[in-house]
């Protein structure tokens, strides 16, 4: 009974110290005004905002106003909107200003307002979109079309045009309240960078650069700035096929598969997590989504060195043992992520769970609430990276990536339409999104035609 007591005391100091550091922890607050058919405002949601937001959600406050250079005027008692692009601009403001409203956390309104910008046809974009983030289009498509999404979007112009010094274009970009041509240049280049920047000197340690502890960093940062962004692009045209296993050695002792992973159990832990994920988490963007959210963590000692040993697949007097490049917890990753790939569909769902757990500080315990976030069901994840179906799941990755050709030297391995050079994994590396919209020639999806031209949109 002592020993209980002491343990509850424990954990209450422990909670009043963490609530005490989450209140002193230093932020960046960015304004965005916007507008729904601006290239350059898309360009940057979508390649600055939207992305670093993902990685450093708990450091950012972030305050949209989708507006822009539009005009509003009293006819006969009733407000008109005059938007530069046309009617089609209009809408798209009004369906985000009242998402600005209704969906939360921040994290779920980015996600719908990029998922809507990154559409063939934005206007036609809201439903569907507000289906893949987990909101109700029933709400936000009553106050779109009503007088509350009319008076949201008068707010905003009030807002907008009473702005001083005046906006002169869009996108427009304020730091901690701050706008001017070095601040915008900064944020449109490099808002990630910028951002950790302003968060000297107790820089969260996903903005440092990789160290020997850190070799987890190429293939998680292929995963959030290459796939994961393209794949919310091009979301329709793209087949994903994930194989969370990397550089792990498997064996089998007494008729028992074990994992040992390049960086430690944890990696075998979220491994596991995932495999269970691309079989349980769907769509394919849902998936992506907790992949991500998984690699976004903080913590390097958690990662490693992706480019070591390759992984081998050893059998023991009849059991499998896993053995992870980064030790038994890469082992666990590997194993739920594993897990998800069979059981988390469709893609968009599989890759929203993944990349899910990849943004927290630490994989190994990110399962549970990346499945929630992204809406699967976690019992079934977590019955099976623990249990014998994951070890068998992990087995087959195991025998997959041990059988490639050419052999993986280093991870991320990737293969596009079933061909892996070093030009392919070069191009997939640093553009996925141009490269693959250029393998979708003559035909290419009207997002690929999307150029900014100027990276801002000034007033007619």
């Amino acid at each position: 009974m002592a020993h209980s007591r002491f343990l509850r005391n424990f954990l209450i100091v422990v909670t009043l110290v963490f609530a005490a550091q989450a209140s002193q922890r230093k932020s960046v607050n960015i304004t965005l005004y916007y507008e729904g058919l601006c290239g350059g405002c898309h360009a940057f949601i979508l390649d600055q905002l939207h992305p670093t937001y993902g990685k450093l959600e708990q450091y950012l406050n972030l305050d949209l106003l989708p507006f822009g250079n539009a005009d509003m005027k009293d006819v006969n008692g009733t407000v008109v909107f005059n938007c530069q692009h046309g009617p089609d601009e209009c809408y798209i403001n009004e369906v985000q200003t009242c998402a600005v409203k209704y969906v939360h956390p921040t994290r779920k309104l980015l996600d719908f307002v990029a998922c809507m910008l990154s559409h063939n046809d934005p206007t036609k974009a809201g439903e569907p979109c507000a289906q893949k983030v987990g909101t109700d289009w029933g709400v936000l498509n009553r106050c779109s079309t009503g007088p509350e999404g009319t008076e949201l979007l008068y707010e905003m112009g009030l807002r907008t045009r009473g702005h001083q010094p005046p906006i002169k274009y869009v996108p427009w970009i304020e730091v901690n309240g701050m706008h001017n041509v070095t601040i915008q240049k900064r944020a449109q280049e490099d808002l990630f960078g910028f951002a950790c920047e302003l968060l000297e000197p107790e820089t969260p340690r996903i903005c440092k650069k990789p160290s020997p502890y850190y070799c987890f960093s190429e293939h998680r940062d292929f995963f959030l700035d290459q796939l994961w962004p393209t794949y919310g692009k091009l979301e329709e045209h793209l087949h994903v096929d994930l194989v969370p296993f990397g550089k792990a050695h498997a064996n089998i002792v007494n008729g028992t598969i074990t994992f040992k992973c390049q960086h430690g159990p944890g990696e075998c832990y979220v491994n596991e997590v995932q495999t269970c994920a691309v079989k349980y988490v769907h769509p394919t963007r849902k998936l992506l989504d907790f992949v991500a959210c998984m690699f976004r963590q903080e913590d390097p000692t958690k990662a490693g060195q992706p480019c070591a040993e390759k992984a081998h697949a050893d059998v023991v007097n009849g059991t499998i043992t896993f053995k992870c490049q980064h030790g038994p917890g890469e082992c666990y990753v590997n194993e739920v992520q594993t897990c998800a790939v069979k059981y988390v569909h469709p893609t968009r769902k599989l890759l929203d769970f993944v990349a899910c757990m990849f943004r927290q500080e630490d994989p190994t315990k990110a399962g549970q609430p990346c499945a929630e976030k992204v809406g699967t069901y976690w019992p079934v994840l977590d019955k099976c990276s623990t249990g014998p179906e994951g070890t068998q799941l992990l087995f087959e990755m195991g025998k997959r990536t041990h059988a490639l050709k050419p052999p993986m030297e280093s991870v991320p391995y990737v293969q596009v339409n079933g061909v892996h050079n070093d030009t392919t994994e070069s191009l997939a590396e640093h553009d996925l999104f141009h490269f693959a919209c250029k393998l979708l020639q003559p035909e290419p999806p009207r997002v690929c035609s999307k150029k900014p031209g100027s990276v801002r949109c000034f007033p007619n």
